[in-house]
């Protein structure tokens, strides 16, 4: 043990010796990376895996936040689901050699059945990379910090090869060896439909997880949105009133298809955690459930400034670690927008309204409204929102600051209001935090 952390305090060392500098090639990193899989197991399942990268420049390297998780499901919604944070720092040691520091948190839950006991690791690595561009090798090591998985050395190999011989395949593969005694493997082979379209082969075995074998179709975006991604966004808030719920997590991908100068198909693909309070702000984090929101929207345009659309909703509420089943509403209905994003600052007036048919509660209706300044360095804006149907009717005001270019950040407050029609309770909240966002 004490061999493997000394092995990472000379990287330390070693990487605060270089002369800090900033190439041309790192000024020219992307800001914000996202990837979408969807697919189907070895063990009959399907699965999702949204990922999202925001990358920090500063004057010498670069800091980054990666947000990635595989979510497993059978018919009835029940599985894993393994949560990673990457928070990290790239520095550039020459033309070819690079170096990374990682802090990654890892834990697994479930959904829809009882899982008491919580597996989480902290991972604290520092990686050299040799890089070729389209090649790349990378061999690290480092120690663990916490967690129950009980763990507490790593060493770590990785390959990434891009377009292997000109070609559209490319090969991944990262291996960790855990106290010089157990190997966990992730291999991965994928060929490129498009720049931003992939079918993949992936082969695993993750922490105290089964071997498993995914197939998948991935939607991604190499340092901008993509062909079909137009919007990446990653919203996190704090509840420092409410008695059930702290902080939330939340992340959004908006996709595009047959896209025309009238019309176009929208996918929206929403996801949302809540965070229970329990006795301490600080204490433990666990996941209430996950609030999963898919919109299916035909959009056309039908006057200078307004869009006619026709839309399918589907939402679904997991609840975590607990044997409880899901909860799921499908719905249809029509509405109207002056802009294809609601969250776009692109007029200083913005609204959009719904209004359709829901098959397990009869009826969904929502209004957004929102005034802001536009093309400023840094704008001003309030959005109100409100939805109605035949349980609740929930109000939210949201007085907000943006600024950025490639990657927007917006800072609010907000007030939420919400009356449950079948109860006649209410209840209100305040909230605050940021928006992380990247347009096409």
């Amino acid at each position: 043990m004490r061999y493997i952390r000394l092995f990472f305090c000379c990287f330390l060392i070693f990487s605060s010796s270089v002369r800090a500098e900033e190439p041309e090639a790192q000024k020219q990193r992307p800001k914000a990376t996202a990837s979408l899989e969807i697919g189907a197991d070895s063990l009959e399942r399907r699965y999702i895996r949204p990922r999202l990268r925001f990358d920090f420049p500063v004057s010498f390297g670069l800091f980054y936040l990666d947000s990635d998780y595989y979510q497993r499901m059978n018919g009835q919604l029940q599985g894993e689901v393994d949560f990673w944070i990457d928070l990290g720092f790239y520095k550039t040691l020459s033309r070819q050699w690079q170096l990374t520091i990682d802090l990654n948190h890892f834990c697994r839950h479930t959904t829809s059945f009882d899982y008491p006991h919580v597996l989480d690791a902290n991972e604290l690595l520092a990686e050299f990379w040799f890089d070729l561009s389209l090649f790349r090798l990378g061999l690290g090591g480092g120690t663990f910090l916490g967690g129950n998985a009980g763990y507490k050395s790593l060493v770590i190999l990785n390959i990434d090869w891009h377009r292997i011989l000109d070609s559209e395949f490319s090969f991944m593969a990262e291996t960790k060896l855990v106290d010089f005694k157990e190997a966990f493997y992730e291999f991965e082979l994928s060929i490129a439909l498009d720049p931003s379209v992939d079918i993949l082969a992936r082969y695993t075995k993750h922490y105290a997880y089964p071997k498993t074998t995914y197939l998948g179709l991935r939607f991604n975006s190499y340092g901008k949105t993509g062909e079909f991604i137009d919007k990446v966004m990653f919203r996190g808030g704090v509840f420092p009133g409410d008695e059930t719920q702290k902080v939330f997590a939340e992340n959004e991908f908006k996709l595009s298809f047959f896209r025309s100068l009238d019309k176009q198909v929208l996918l929206t693909l929403n996801g949302n955690i809540p965070i229970k309070r329990k006795d301490s702000f600080f204490g433990t984090f666990h996941p209430e459930e996950i609030k999963y929101l898919t919109t299916l929207e035909y959009e056309k345009k039908i006057g200078s400034e307004l869009y006619g659309v026709v839309c399918g909703r589907y939402a679904v509420h997991m609840p975590v670690d607990v044997a409880q089943h899901f909860y799921s509403s499908l719905g249809v209905g029509i509405g109207l927008k002056n802009q294809s994003h609601f969250k776009k600052l692109e007029k200083p007036v913005r609204f959009s309204v719904y209004a359709g048919h829901n098959f397990s509660h009869k009826y969904d209706t929502a209004l957004r409204l929102g005034v802001n300044t536009v093309a400023k360095a840094m704008n001003l804006g309030v959005d109100i929102q409100a939805e109605l149907n035949p349980n609740r009717f929930t109000n939210l005001v949201e007085a907000f600051v943006e600024f950025g270019k490639e990657v927007k950040f917006r800072p609010y407050i907000a007030f939420e209001w919400t009356e449950f029609l079948d109860s006649d309770q209410t209840g209100t909240r305040l909230l605050f935090g940021i928006d992380l966002t990247t347009w096409k």
